[in-house]
């Protein structure tokens, strides 16, 4: 267990220290190298007034950038994310969509930790986390899981009011060209 942890430490450390060294050279969210993934909000927002949207699939990513306003960062996950509830810290560091959640809210891995003694709310790069999964199924799916990711490794983000769920409408009604959403 003990060599277990110095290693965890130590990869957090690493991906940390790159993370730092990333922000030094360039101190801007489209910096990353997240080609595709990322629609920035508009730079001159502070980011207590940004909100970054994490959508379901490239459909629902295409939708949202056409809706989007320009506080709003749009990031395009693909799949479903690992369920962050049966993985250690380790396994965590190596899934690419988790990770890329981290690395665009601005947070090193090694912040995580309670005794740290980092706040990383302080570094947040958006005030408002938005899950945008579909209406079915496999979108329910995906919110949990997502959920599950912030609730065992960002419990503050959800503590202080930064993570929200978007309900999108499951149909559409038609009546005299007047559309009403409707959920169930």
């Amino acid at each position: 267990k003990i060599i277990s942890k110095i290693f965890v430490n130590a990869l957090a450390r690493n991906i940390a220290k790159k993370e730092r060294a990333k922000d030094f050279e360039m101190n801007d969210v489209d910096s990353f190298s997240i080609p595709g993934k990322l629609t920035d909000c508009d730079k001159r927002i502070p980011p207590k007034d940004r909100e970054l949207m994490i959508v379901e699939g490239d459909s629902a990513a295409g939708t949202a950038k056409e809706a989007k306003s320009p506080h709003q960062a749009i990031l395009c996950m693909k799949g479903k994310p690992n369920n962050a509830i049966k993985m250690d810290k380790l396994k965590v560091l190596g899934t690419e969509g988790l990770m890329m959640i981290v690395s665009v809210l601005g947070i090193n891995f090694n912040d995580f930790e309670e005794d740290s003694g980092v706040n990383y709310l302080e570094k947040l790069r958006y005030h408002k986390i938005i899950i945008m999964a579909d209406a079915d199924v496999d979108g329910s799916h995906i919110r949990a899981l997502m959920l599950a990711f912030f609730y065992k490794y960002l419990p503050t983000l959800i503590e202080n009011g930064h993570v929200y769920i978007a309900l999108p409408p499951l149909y559409g009604v038609k009546l005299n060209q007047q559309i009403t959403y409707i959920r169930e």
